[in-house]
């Protein structure tokens, strides 16, 4: 009898620890996949939703395409973290993994029987800022996906349904490629999302130097992701330094970019002692976190006396946030979302700072520039100093007008 040729790429292995997971949380799965040719493999790897009986179901919107590469022959491990998100049905799913040359055009495909259990019932019942008790009254948005509330004490705005550490980790871990996370193949997409973000992240840098007084200092970026801003930093003469709870970043920023990288504070200090920063930034980190009053402490024992703390969150007093729905994200820039812990105002974001001890508080204007970055093009590979200035220019210029008419969507603060 005649065999049947494997495919070009084949499943070796799609297994879970877990046959259950929470609505909101992580499904973490092992996977083998194996290049069954002499030639390099180009291909698509992705999760569809099937019945009991194997019949596919509608695609899911967040289990998106992750394109692959595999050398001649090349077995590779690979770990991959499904979010499930809050709006699944509590009920048996089987999760098929199916890889190919392009979505939808299968190859192989192996099935996982998962059963989706409700959330946690825990809920934010006090205030982070000012402690006041904070019950379901004073929720001010509900949805079937997340309840947000107000503080009537001090206006603090926050998810009251509490994310667990284990979702937290990885949202906070910046989940690369949708929320299908094939962890050792992401830097195509790392790589295409730092040239865009570079004019920014230099003009920033610009700035900050230009508040420091001089090159060639300390740096610590808080929630460093695979290290955008580190490498760029390290071309304008800092010294750099990172912390980033997800294992697959860290693991990026270390071998690939040659960057110290720390899981966290307690690990940074372990390893390198009271090591006081000049700068300590924490770009779209903060609205994350579990807990921003100790964040923001810690932070503040990081640095060196005089040293500068920059804070960039996006703004819950955002023009279109208020006037557009949440669902059309280009205008209403996509604020409100699960993973998003705090939603910060200049109010009660200088209340933040002001509690953790600073006293020099200066909302600057945010630089806005991404779309620009987009257009430029950039060529491959970290950028230099001053390198499209123009650009860069006309990024802060429009920066400056969204923030004397307060329209922007971003809060900047430099705080000592």
């Amino acid at each position: 009898m005649r065999q049947m040729k494997p495919p070009p790429v084949s499943i070796i292995r799609c297994s879970s620890e877990s046959t259950e997971v929470r609505r909101g949380e992580a499904l973490h799965a092992g996977i083998e996949l194996k290049n069954n040719t002499r030639e390099k493999q180009s291909f698509f790897a992705w999760f569809d939703v099937a019945s009991l009986d194997r019949q596919r179901l509608a695609s899911y919107p967040f289990f998106k395409p992750v394109e692959l590469h595999l050398e001649p022959e090349q077995i590779l491990e690979q770990d991959a973290y499904i979010l499930i998100p809050y709006s699944a049905a509590t009920q048996t799913y089987l999760l098929c993994l199916a890889v190919g040359p392009k979505p939808d055009a299968r190859w192989d495909e192996r099935f996982l029987e998962i059963a989706v259990a409700p959330q946690r019932e825990l809920h934010n019942n006090r205030c982070n800022l000012c402690g006041a008790e904070v019950g379901e009254g004073s929720i001010i948005r509900k949805s079937p996906s997340i309840r947000l509330a107000k503080c009537r004490s001090c206006g603090l705005v926050f998810d009251f349904d509490m994310e667990d550490t284990h979702s937290l980790l990885y949202q906070l871990g910046k989940v690369y490629g949708g929320s299908l996370t094939f962890v050792k193949n992401s830097p195509g997409i790392i790589e295409d999302y730092d040239r865009r973000n570079e004019i920014v992240l230099g003009a920033e840098l610009e700035r900050i130097i230009g508040s420091t007084g001089s090159k060639g200092k300390r740096l610590l970026d808080f929630g460093c992701g695979t290290g955008a801003l580190l490498m760029e930093a390290k071309h304008y003469g800092f010294e750099v330094c990172g912390i980033e709870p997800n294992e697959a970043a860290i693991a990026f920023a270390r071998s690939a970019r040659d960057l110290a990288v720390y899981a966290s504070v307690e690990e940074l200090v372990r390893a390198r002692g009271a090591v006081g920063f000049d700068v300590v930034v924490a770009r779209h980190t903060l609205e994350h976190v579990a807990n921003p009053k100790q964040t923001l402490r810690d932070l503040r024992s990081l640095l060196m006396p005089g040293g500068l703390l920059v804070i960039i969150v996006p703004h819950f007093n955002f023009f279109a946030r208020r006037i557009l729905p949440n669902s059309m994200p280009r205008f209403s820039y996509g604020l409100i979302h699960k993973g998003h812990q705090y939603y910060f105002t200049q109010e009660t974001l200088a209340r933040y700072l002001r509690e953790a001890g600073f006293r020099e508080i200066e909302f600057r204007c945010s630089i806005i520039g991404g779309f620009l970055s987009r257009w430029a093009q950039r060529a491959e590979g970290p950028g230099e100093p001053g390198k499209n200035k123009v650009l860069g220019g006309v990024s802060t210029a429009l920066s400056r007008v969204l923030h004397v008419t307060r329209l922007s969507p971003v809060l900047t603060v430099y705080a000592r």
